[in-house]
Order: structure tokens, then sequence, then C-alpha cells
């Protein structure tokens, strides 16, 4: 009777905090990005197709982790949730100090919330993992080691009283800095994986509790290494919650053209070049920045950087290998030059347009991201548990291998059927997910 009462008491304070948190997302929804919320959606939506696979031994490269040097489809997924969740950290931590106004509050919130994303990544590796063994990282411990660091490193910047609009330039540059810093480390005895630093403490760290390819890129290093994406995230939140400079203003400079005057020639034209490239013509064209809108600034700025970083990423390239398993600073710059040009556009499209209707059931499970892939990575395991026999192999196959190879192999051939299968398992999954909005459920994290 005491254990009941005891379950009951936790259930009440469960049903208790959720609440509490469905009236203060109420009391904040108008600062809710919903660019943010559908990026977040579609990278689950991406994560179920690569989950949902329909046979295990035929799937294609694509939906693979690269081996080691390259980009497929699957490399971009975490990362890009990674950037995701540092966009959320300026949001969260300025909703949090409106209502507690003490950092000692919030710094308990964010280690409550890492424990609570850990112990649910342990069990997902339990379920997806069954009978293979303990695997103590994953893509969600990954998202919680750096959760809970680059809050801490977000909130003692805030606690400086750094300014957001300069927040946002700041951690570009940390973030650049700590990915050079660990691509050094990684390849300070080569680039072949047999000399990689990273791999090389995973097998000595974890040992059984990884991955039996023996390349982990959710290692304990890479961990670390992939917090310059969440920088990038929250350079990113920034530039969505940049404030309004008032003390900036165009500067007017008055350019006299020699060559309309005199006529084209040598001299006139050195005159016109000396007119346009000196550090007052140059302060001015710059200061065009401050004539337009508050909003146009967020595009340009995303712009800036989508540019900045792709130059760079195809550069240092060159020396550098686009490797996602260890976040080589050229693999960092890569994913960053994408997110910065994606989010621009979505920005302009459901933040800046309002056209919000279009992906409202993305959106919907962009906030219940966490409880979205948990139930379809059971739902997975357990359609795993039925077997039915096939005709063609006269033998028991799981029921998602049976349905790939007596109904889509025929038709599409082995080579497209687990693709084809995990499409039509993801929009069943999106499909089910309109309850959230029929039901009004929000459990995101």
């Amino acid at each position: 009777m005491a254990n009941k009462d005891k379950i009951y008491e936790i259930y009440k304070e469960y049903i208790f905090r959720y609440r509490e948190k469905r009236a203060l997302d109420k009391e904040f929804s108008n600062t809710r990005i919903a660019s943010i919320d559908f990026i977040r959606g579609i990278l689950v939506i991406f994560s179920l197709i690569i989950i949902n696979q329909g046979l295990e031994n035929n799937i294609s490269n694509t939906f693979k982790i690269s081996q080691w040097n390259g980009i497929t489809f699957a490399d971009l997924i975490v990362p890009m949730l990674l950037i995701t969740m540092g966009m959320s950290v300026p949001f969260f931590i300025k909703k949090y100090l409106r209502i507690y106004d003490s950092f000692s509050i919030i710094m308990e919130k964010i280690f409550i919330k890492f424990l609570f994303l850990f112990i649910i990544g342990i069990f997902i590796n339990l379920i997806y993992y069954f009978n293979q063994g303990i695997r103590i990282t994953g893509p969600l411990q990954l998202i919680a080691i750096n959760y809970v660091i680059i809050t801490f490193i977000y909130l003692g910047l805030v606690r400086l009283k750094i300014k957001n609009n300069n927040l946002g330039l700041l951690m570009v540059f940390m973030a650049l800095i700590w990915s050079m810093i660990f691509t050094i480390i990684a390849y300070i005895n080569g680039f072949n994986i047999s000399n990689n630093t990273f791999v090389t403490v995973d097998r000595r760290l974890l040992s059984m509790f990884m991955t039996t390819s023996g390349i982990n890129p959710e290692g304990i290093l890479a961990s670390f290494s992939s917090l310059s994406l969440s920088m990038l995230g929250v350079s990113i939140g920034c530039i969505f919650n940049k404030k309004h400079v008032s003390d900036k203003k165009y500067i007017k400079y008055i350019r006299n053209s020699s060559i309309k005057r005199n006529g084209f020639n040598r001299s006139s034209l050195w005159h016109d070049i000396k007119s346009w490239l000196n550090p007052r013509s140059i302060k001015a064209i710059l200061s065009n920045y401050y004539r337009i809108n508050d909003q146009v600034k967020k595009l340009v700025d995303l712009l800036i950087l989508t540019i900045l970083f792709l130059l760079f990423s195809n550069i240092i390239s060159i020396w550098i290998p686009v490797n996602r398993n260890v976040f080589s600073i050229s693999f960092i710059t890569r994913i960053g030059s994408y997110m910065y040009f994606i989010m621009m556009v979505l920005y302009a499209l459901f933040d800046i347009a309002k056209y919000r209707r279009i992906g409202r059931l993305i959106r919907r499970i962009g906030m219940n991201s966490i409880l979205v892939t948990v139930l379809s990575i059971i739902l997975y395991k357990l359609i795993n548990l039925i077997h039915i026999k096939s005709i063609y192999t006269d033998t028991w196959l799981p029921l998602n291998n049976w349905i790939c190879t007596d109904f889509i192999v025929p038709i599409s051939g082995l080579y497209n059927a687990s693709f084809l299968y995990s499409i039509i398992a993801t929009l069943v999954c999106v499909g089910i997910s309109w309850i959230l909005i029929y039901k009004d459920i929000k459990i995101n994290l």
C-alpha cells in the first residue's frame, strides 16, 4: 500500500511539472522560432528513414555513417541536430532567466535535462542493440553532453554581461578554434584510422561498450570535438535573437567621378578607384547594413556566414579531409555552411513571411522530437519480433524483412527495397503523429 502511495505521489509530481511547463510554454510562445521547430521536425523524419530500414543487410551506403572520410546522407543528421539544439539555447536561457532570475536554478534544470537525455540514450541503445551487448555512447548521449556543456558556456558568457549581438560572433570564433584544436588532436599521428587518436582512445577506454566496427562516431573525444557544431548553433540563435542597433547610422560619402568629368584615361581611372577603395568610402559602404530592416539584417548575416564557411571548408579540405567520425574542421565548416543557408531560407519562409500552416505537422514533430524518435524505435523493434514465413525464401523472417522480400523486392529489386520500405514506414509514423496536433501534445526537451 505504501509503495502504491509513493508511486501515486511521483505521478502527481510529474503531472504538476508537466502542466507547469505547458503553462510556461504558452506564456512564451510568441518568442518561439518556427523555423527551428521545422528543421528539427525534418531532421527527425530523416532519422526515421535511417532507422526504419527493411533489409538490414542490404542498406544503401547513403543511409550509413561513412566508414572514414567523406559525407553520406546519414552523416548529416546528428551534426545538424546538434546545431539545431544550439539554436534553442539562447531562447531557453532567456526564458528561464525571466522566470527564476537565478543561475543556480537554471544550472540545476540544465543538469537534470542532461541526465534525462543521457538515460534515454542508454535506453534506446538497449532496445536498438538488443542481444548485441551494452553500448554506452550514441547519438542522444552525444547531444546530451553537448547540451550540458554549451548551455553552461552560454550561461557563463551571459553572466559576464556580453551583449547578444557580440555573443553570436564570439561563438563563431570559438567554434573554429575549438574545431582546429580537436582536428590537430585527431590527426597528430596521421590521417589513417589505425593512427587516429579518437579511435585509439575509444578502443582503450570503451572496449566492449562501443560499436563493433571499431570506429565510434559518437565516441569520447568525438563528443567533445562536436561541441563546435553546438557553438555554431548558438551563433544562429543569437542572430535570430538579434537586438535593434540604434546608435549606428548610415555614413554619407560623395564620390566625384573623374571619368565622367575628364573622360576615360589612366589618371581618371586611378582617381575613381581610389575614391571607392579608401577607408571612408568602405566605411560608408558597410554602413548601408544599418539602413536595412532588422529582419533582413538576420538574413544578410546568415548569407555572409554561408559564403565564408563554404569557401573556408573547400579551401581547408585540400589539406584536411572531411571526416564526420572525428568532426574535422573541414566537416564542421561544411555542415555549418549548409545550416546557415537552410536556416536563412526557413527563417524567411516561416518567421518573416509567416507561412506556418505549410509545415504545421512537421513543426509539431519537431516539438516532440524525443518522443517521436523513441516510440518509432520501439515500434521498429516490436515489428521485428513478428516473424512470417516467406514464400520466396521458405524461411521465417521478421515482419519488415518479410514485407520487403515478398512484396517490395519483386517490384523494385533488391537494391532499392530497404529504402522504399523505410519511406513507407516513416510515412506511417508521420501519419500517426497527427495525433500530436489533434490532442495538442507537446513534450519537448
